[in-house]
């Protein structure tokens, strides 16, 4: 991707979720934006009508909506489907990889080829970089989250095979502070935690800016 001024159609999946909001706030002066969304009346009426993003109501579990999306003439996709806490609770606990199937199977029908979304820290290769005391921190938690580490190292799988010109960014815990925009990001950064804000930065600046481009193929994660 190139940097500079140019505006980007962007389409975006998980719009309504916390991440979700704050890359459409980051981006909706600058971007168009074509999103999907099951419930539309969640997003704040300044969104809604602005005339830089086209809601399409529906949801990730239908390839039907998801192919309006990609089929609608993005650049690339910016996914920040993460299952969130309910998969915490016994809800859609296959949530993220039914999503990325979908989306990959569509951006290769269409000849979409960026894909920027979400992983989780200490998924797949991101287990090597992870200090001894948040390797036992995981595995203290393992029983109650095996169910979401494994459905992100199946999107990581499905993800990396797909031909796509992919980053797969690796969060840790995530929080509600505000955007600083000064965070480590690589392959074997390590950190305990990253505002949502700064999170949806980092996906709009590996999406957009040439400075990010080598990180095509790459499962950066990002931290404080």
């Amino acid at each position: 991707m190139a940097s500079g001024s140019r505006a980007y159609h962007i389409g975006l999946f998980g719009a309504t979720g916390a991440t979700g909001l704050h890359i459409l706030k980051q981006s909706l002066q600058h971007d168009k934006l074509t999103i999907l969304a099951r419930t539309p009346s969640k997003l704040a009426t300044f969104i809604r009508d602005s005339p830089n993003v086209s809601v399409i109501q529906g949801d990730t579990r239908n390839p039907h909506d998801v192919d309006k999306v990609v089929a609608s003439g993005i650049d690339g996709v910016i996914n920040c489907v993460g299952g969130g806490t309910a998969m915490f609770f016994g809800g859609e606990k296959d949530i993220c990889q039914v999503t990325n199937k979908h989306i990959v199977q569509s951006m290769q029908t269409h000849g979409v080829s960026r894909l920027v979304t979400i992983s989780g820290i200490g998924v797949g290769s991101g287990a090597e970089f992870m200090p001894w005391y948040m390797t036992l921190g995981r595995m203290a938690v393992q029983p109650l989250m095996h169910h979401i580490m494994d459905d992100k190292e199946k999107v990581e799988a499905l993800v990396t095979k797909s031909g796509l010109d992919y980053t797969i960014v690796r969060p840790p815990v995530l929080t509600n502070g505000p955007l600083c925009g000064r965070y480590r990001a690589g392959v074997d950064v390590v950190g305990l935690s990253v505002a949502r804000a700064d999170l949806a930065h980092f996906m709009l600046r590996v999406f957009r800016d040439e400075e990010y481009a080598k990180k095509i193929g790459q499962t950066p994660t990002i931290a404080y």
